[in-house]
């Protein structure tokens, strides 16, 4: 039998180092695991599998902390603790103390459980649920996530730790402390740019959006119009579905709102489109209000309305989420019969900055089906809110103030005709349309009274609309020029395309403030006469056809086209060959009774 003592050789950094007797050993830094070999063995096996395991490990002395690089963490188990623990602990507490191999700590424990997490958040997002739940629901994921955290970056740092202490690779343990600082800087940008502001927003939501401010909804005159206002905040949906449920005769929706939380806007747009709704703006309609205007199955806007689109944002969401979302809205818009570049404008608008097309390029692309002067839908209910303010509101149009200066009492009439239109409930279109025509009345009755001026200038806007319409709606042209005294010159102005309304209030003014007051201007009518003569030799001279028109008065009114190329033709020689005074002398003659 041998009775020398063994001598050992241990494994440590890949090196082999002895040989050292067991009374040796018990100094150095030998674990349960650690290969060893002595004389008589056929390969290195680990020290608990020798003899070595009774003199080594019967009662494993605890390591001091001062012999360690890292200090311990509060309530972290000691060695001689852990490898009576392991097979009692669960997976999760395992975890957290740092008992489980570092690969597995950090591409299961970290990497998977953050995929898995963000998969079933996004199918939540998802999910067709009430946005107050959805609120709930996130805030509780929050707090879920970060305790998730917690125990992901404790356990993984304490994994690190057992990694170091084990004397394995020294590479594998500095990208283990690689991992593990990007890991806490990703969870601090994450609250810091994400959780909170998405937190904040979420409080928002569940306390109503009080910041926002209210929808408003209300029912029009006509009882088959309703119009929405304001803001669109959290639960408006639930509001517009509850009112309209109680409105069957509705089919029109007018829009007048800045935007708020694109949930609400698309629930109602569901509910629009399900009812082949028309959907209408007469003033401003933006930001998520867009998406409501869009589910219209017909779609109409003033030509002086503001439609403004621009990405959809939610402070803290993450930008890949965001690019998502605005995809799918993108979507949704061309589906609505919007060109694809029109949309995709859309999606590359910032959220900070608004975007307000033209009426033609609304037109082009297919937002609008037509543009309108209001003439099918109703006044809007700030309008008939704000019929105290009447005055001021048709003292905004220079016109309607220069017929209060000349003629207070006919102001008066139009503003209580402008009153009534309202309150019965006609559409905008018909409220000017009957304002209107009082009102040119009333301006057609001054111009025998208007300065040379404004005769002058009148003359000049004929001639501008005869080249506009005299080819293309030859029959409202000559309604709206040379209707009989019963004719409403106004009724024609409204079939007119892209009448030059601007163009005319300016006129307007002009002929009110120069003759509203009436009174009497010479006439020099052998002046006048010679003139009118001179005028139909030059016309003749250059169109006998044309001269034959003018001359015909059946001809003239049976033909409209070659009765407005007449027409044309008479005033541009005035208006070319005469003087301002002569101009101005020539139709006051003309339109003063004999």
């Amino acid at each position: 039998m041998d009775t020398l003592p063994k001598r050992w050789f241990f494994a440590h950094n890949g090196q082999k180092l002895g040989p050292f007797n067991s009374e040796e050993l018990e100094g150095k830094d030998i674990k349960p695991e650690t290969l060893v070999w002595c004389s008589g063995m056929e390969d290195w096996k680990a020290a608990k599998d020798t003899s070595l395991a009774d003199s080594l490990f019967g009662v494993p002395p605890e390591i001091p902390p001062s012999e360690l690089s890292i200090p311990p963490l509060i309530g972290e188990p000691r060695p001689t603790q852990r490898a009576s623990n392991e097979r009692e602990s669960n997976y999760l507490v395992r975890h957290w103390r740092g008992e489980l191999t570092l690969a597995r700590s950090y591409w299961l424990n970290v990497v998977g459980v953050t995929l898995v997490a963000g998969a079933l958040q996004q199918l939540f997002l998802k999910a067709d649920v009430p946005l107050n739940i959805l609120a709930i629901t996130a805030l509780c994921s929050f707090l879920l996530f970060g305790a998730i955290t917690v125990w992901q970056i404790v356990g993984f740092y304490r994994a690190t730790r057992e990694h170091m202490r084990s004397g394995e690779s020294g590479i594998v343990t500095a990208w283990a402390w690689v991992g593990l600082s990007v890991l806490v800087f990703g969870c601090v940008k994450a609250i810091t740019v994400n959780l909170f502001p998405e937190t904040l927003e979420m409080v928002e939501i569940l306390r109503g959006d009080p910041a926002m401010g209210k929808m408003g909804i209300e029912l029009l005159p006509s009882g088959k119009e309703i119009e929405i206002s304001g803001a669109l905040p959290a639960g408006c949906a639930n509001e517009f579905e509850a009112f309209i449920e109680n409105a069957p005769s509705v089919n029109i929706l007018q829009i007048d709102c800045r935007g708020g939380r694109v949930y609400e806007a698309r629930k109602i747009g569901n509910i629009v489109a399900a009812r082949h709704m028309i959907t209408f703006v007469s003033g401003e309609c933006e930001s998520a209000a867009t998406l409501i205007f869009l589910s219209g199955e017909k779609r109409f806007a003033n030509v002086g309305a503001k439609i403004g689109f621009h990405a959809a944002s939610f402070p803290g969401l993450p930008v890949e989420d965001a690019e998502r979302a605005n995809k799918e809205i993108e979507d949704a818009v061309v589906a609505a019969g919007v060109k694809p570049s029109f949309a995709e404008r859309i999606s590359k608008t910032p959220g900070t900055a608004m975007w307000y097309p033209t009426i033609t390029e609304l037109l082009e692309a297919g937002v609008i089906n037509a543009p309108t002067h209001g003439e099918r839908f109703g006044m809007s209910s700030a309008t008939i809110r704000s019929l105290g303010n009447l005055e001021k509101q048709l003292l905004a149009s220079p016109d309607f103030n220069a017929l209060k200066e000349t003629d207070p009492i006919g102001f008066g009439e139009v503003a209580e005709v402008y009153r009534a239109a309202v309150l019965e409930g006609l559409p905008e279109g018909s409220v000017m349309l009957r304002t209107r025509s009082i009102f040119t009345k009333k301006m057609v009755a001054d111009l025998p009274y208007a300065s040379d001026e404004a005769l002058s200038q009148a003359m000049g806007f004929w001639v501008k609309l005869i080249d506009r319409y005299g080819e293309s709606h030859p029959q409202e042209a000559f309604a709206f020029l040379f209707g009989s005294n019963d004719a409403d010159p106004a009724n024609a102005v409204e079939t007119l395309p892209d009448y030059p309304t601007t163009e005319d209030a300016e006129l307007a003014t002009k002929i009110i403030l120069s003759g509203g007051a009436k009174v009497p201007r010479s006439i020099d009518v052998a002046l006048a006469q010679k003139d009118i003569r001179n005028v139909l030799t030059h016309m003749r001279d250059v169109s006998p056809e044309l001269f034959a028109v003018f001359s015909d008065q059946k001809t003239y009114s049976e033909h409209p086209t070659e009765a407005l190329r007449a027409a044309r033709l008479y005033y541009y020689t005035i208006y070319s060959t005469l003087s301002q005074d002569e101009q101005g002398n020539l139709l006051r003659y003309s339109l003063t009774p004999n």
